[in-house]
């Protein structure tokens, strides 16, 4: 059987790297240690803050994703996923470099939601400013005919403390309820589904506190990345 080793550009968290990792591990069909695939990891906490990056003039993150992404392959990758939403802004300097296939999360998203009929119509994103502000899902949705609604600049502001101070150690039973309060706002600006499209927002909500379904972008290509590396589907470039 083929089997692809897959290398995780991480560390924008920590933590979220940790449940790719863990998301694509489950997502293997594997009855012992040597069905599972291999998984090579570079967690980099120092790559720059990417909304510093976009909205406040910092340091690119382009140049040290791209070289992750060299140092994946010369370790043995054959395929590349991103652990981190808004580092897929970058998306084009990491391929620019990379001879092996990269998964986009908003793209493998939108492939999920098509493959399973989900017919959502309109849905809420909840994710980093460099996420919404750029239109990362919006892009990769509108193929599919579905709108998207994103937090106003004022609740952007609140998603992304919520964020923060889970980065910094907040406890998510702590931080729950101002994303919750998001999510509501979402709905009734007309959204009947939410995407959790930041790598921290499935570590803080749980499917089982929605009100809509909750459909988590690391779930998505976790699972893409497993069906790409085991040859069950080929890498399908993005349009």
């Amino acid at each position: 059987m083929i089997r692809k080793a897959i290398g995780i550009l991480g560390g924008m968290g920590p933590m979220a790297t940790v449940d790719m990792m863990r998301k694509i591990i489950h997502a293997t069909p594997a009855r012992s240690d040597q069905e599972h695939l291999r998984i090579l990891v570079d967690c980099n906490p120092q790559i720059p803050n990417r909304s510093v990056a976009v909205f406040g003039g910092g340091e690119s993150p382009g140049p040290w994703l791209a070289r992750a992404a060299t140092g994946l392959q010369s370790a043995g990758a054959e395929l590349l996923v991103i652990a981190c939403n808004s580092a897929h802004h970058w998306y084009e300097d990491i391929t620019a470099t990379a001879t092996v296939p990269v998964l986009h999360i908003a793209h493998e998203t939108a492939r999920k939601m098509e493959r399973e009929s989900l017919g959502f119509s309109t849905v809420g994103i909840i994710g980093g400013a460099v996420t919404t502000g750029k239109g990362l899902y919006s892009r990769a949705l509108a193929r599919l005919g579905i709108q998207v609604v994103v937090p106003t600049p004022t609740e952007q502001e609140t998603v992304d403390e919520t964020f923060f101070s889970y980065k910094g150690g907040a406890s998510p039973e702590h931080l729950k309820a101002k994303l919750l309060a998001i999510a509501d706002r979402l709905c009734e600006r007309g959204a009947t589904a939410l995407i959790a499209a930041c790598t921290e927002a499935p570590l803080i909500l749980c499917a089982s506190d929605m009100d809509v379904p909750l459909i988590d972008a690391t779930q998505a290509v976790a699972e893409e990345a497993v069906a790409v590396a085991l040859g069950e589907r080929p890498f399908a470039p993005y349009s």
